[in-house]
C-alpha cells in the first residue's frame, strides 16, 4: 500500500476492509481504537474486566510536558528503596534478584530518554486538545497546573528550562499549597478527570461502532501475514492485532517469543468529597514526592502518589494510603477536613529503559504493541494510538524518525 503524508485527521485513506484486534480496554487501546474506527476500520476490543481501564481511571489526570521527566531511579536510589528508605518509590528486592538485568539498565539509563519523553508528551498534549474540540466529552479540563517544590531553586531550573511562572512560597499558600518553597506555574498544560476521560472515551468508540468484548486472551500468534488472537474459545483471525494490555502485555507476547520487558509499577489515588469547597486553586504536581494533586469540578479532589515496583501485589495498598494522606495533609491546605470518599490502585507498565514501547514486533509481520507509558499512561495516550493507527493505515507516522527508533520494540531484541 502507498504511503502518505500524516495529519492529524488522517484524511487520506478510509479502510472499511480491514479488521483489526486491540487487546486492552485502557486509554491507549481505546484511543488506537478511535483513530482507526475514524478510518472505518473494524476494531474489536478484548478486555478481561467489564468496566476495564483500572490503571487508566486510577491516575493524576496532569498531562504537563513540562514536568515529565522519566523516574531518577540509580543504585543509591534503588539500595534506598530496597530497604524501605526510598519514600514514595519502593523496590522489593526479591524482584531485583528476579530480574536483575531489568533493574540495572534502569539504572544505567538514568535520565537519558527525557527529550524523547517530552517531545511524545508535547504532541499528545496537542492531539487532546484537536480531541476536545471534536468530541463533546465532559473531563473537568482545567488549564494551568504548578509544579511544587521544597527548594525554590528547583523551581527556578525547571522554568529556565521549561519556561513557565515562577511562583514563590506565599503565592502558592494562597493557592492551596503549604509548607513549600517555590512553583511553576505553566498555563497552557491541563488537568483531567481521567474516570471522566476513560468512560467518555469508551462510549465514543462504541458509538463508532467498536465492539468491546469481556474475555481474557491467552496469547497472539501470526500464520504467514495473518495474526490471531487465541481465546479460550478458540482462535479469532483478523488483519491487525494491537498489544494494548498495560503491565500484562508481556505475558500475551510469550506466544511469539517476544519479551518487552515490562514490569508494573503501583501507584495508588485517594478521592475526597470537597461539598463544594474550592480547595486548590490550579492542579500541582508536589515534585519532591511524586504526588498530584487535582480538583474536579466542585465536588471531587483527587491526590495520587507513589511508584513501587514491586510486581502485581495488592497487599500493604492500607499503608501506603495513610503514608500518602499523611503527607498530603502537610502540603494541601483543609485536606484534613475533607472526607475520604474511595481510593484504588493501578499497575503503570514500566520498560527497563523508562521509554514507551509503540510499534510493530520484530518477526511479526501485523503485530503491534503500545504499552511502557509508566507514570504517563494519560499524557500520551493519543500519540501511542495515533502512531499504531498510522502504522497499521500504512502512512507515515506523526513523529521524527529519532523518535521512532527510540521507541521502538525492537531495542530489546538481543543481538550479539
Amino acid at each position: 500500500m502507498k504511503s502518505y503524508r500524516y495529519n492529524v485527521a488522517l484524511v487520506y485513506i478510509y479502510r472499511p476492509d480491514m479488521k483489526v484486534a486491540v487487546i486492552g480496554g485502557g486509554l491507549v487501546g481505546l484511543f488506537t481504537s478511535y483513530y482507526l474506527l475514524k478510518k472505518g476500520v473494524e476494531v474489536v476490543i478484548y478486555d478481561v474486566e467489564p468496566r476495564g481501564g483500572r490503571a487508566s481511571e486510577n491516575n493524576a489526570g496532569l498531562i504537563t510536558p513540562s514536568f515529565s521527566a522519566t523516574p531518577r531511579i540509580s543504585m543509591f536510589t534503588l539500595a534506598k528503596a530496597g530497604l524501605g528508605l526510598g519514600g514514595f518509590i519502593r523496590v522489593s528486592l526479591l524482584e531485583v534478584l528476579r530480574k536483575p538485568g531489568w533493574f540495572f539498565r534502569i539504572i544505567r539509563s538514568y535520565g537519558r530518554g527525557d527529550d524523547v519523553v517530552r517531545y511524545l508528551a508535547l504532541e499528545s498534549l496537542k492531539l487532546y486538545l484537536d480531541f476536545f474540540e471534536k468530541e463533546d466529552i465532559d473531563v473537568d479540563l482545567v488549564r494551568g497546573v504548578i509544579a511544587v517544590f521544597k527548594d525554590m531553586k528547583d523551581a527556578e531550573e525547571l522554568s529556565r528550562i521549561a519556561g513557565g511562572r515562577v511562583l514563590d512560597g506565599k503565592e502558592l499558600s494562597e493557592m492551596g499549597y503549604i509548607g513549600m518553597g517555590g512553583g511553576v506555574y505553566v498555563e497552557h498544560e491541563i488537568s483531567i478527570n481521567p474516570l471522566k476521560l476513560y468512560r467518555g472515551l469508551r462510549r465514543r468508540v462504541e458509538e463508532l461502532g467498536g465492539r468491546i468484548i469481556v474475555e481474557d486472551v491467552l496469547g497472539v500468534e501470526e500464520e504467514g501475514r495473518e495474526p490471531k488472537v487465541i481465546l479460550g474459545s478458540g482462535k479469532r483471525g483478523c488483519d491487525g492485532v494491537v498489544i494494548a494490555a498495560g503491565s500484562r502485555s508481556g505475558d500475551l507476547c510469550r506466544s511469539i517469543s517476544y519479551d518487552p520487558h515490562v514490569f508494573p509499577a503501583r501507584g495508588i489515588v485517594a478521592l475526597y468529597d470537597t461539598a463544594g469547597e474550592k480547595v486548590v486553586l490550579a492542579p500541582a504536581l508536589l515534585e519532591d514526592y511524586g504526588i498530584g494533586v487535582a480538583q474536579h469540578g466542585s465536588d471531587t479532589l483527587r491526590i495520587t502518589g507513589f511508584f513501587e515496583i514491586i510486581g502485581h501485589r495488592v497487599d500493604g495498598v492500607q499503608e501506603d494510603l495513610e503514608e500518602l494522606i499523611s503527607t498530603a495533609k502537610k502540603h494541601v491546605r483543609g485536606l484534613g477536613s475533607l472526607k475520604l470518599r474511595a481510593f484504588g490502585m493501578g499497575f503503570r507498565p514500566c520498560t527497563a529503559d523508562l521509554l514507551p514501547l509503540i510499534g510493530r514486533i520484530p518477526g511479526t509481520m501485523n503485530i503491534y504493541i503500545a504499552t511502557g507509558l509508566c507514570r504517563l499512561g494519560v499524557t500520551m495516550s493519543p500519540i501511542a494510538g495515533i502512531i499504531i493507527a498510522s502504522m497499521i493505515l500504512d502512512l507515515e507516522p506523526p513523529v521524527k524518525p529519532v523518535i521512532l527508533d527510540a521507541i521502538s520494540p525492537s531495542r530489546f531484541i538481543h543481538r550479539p
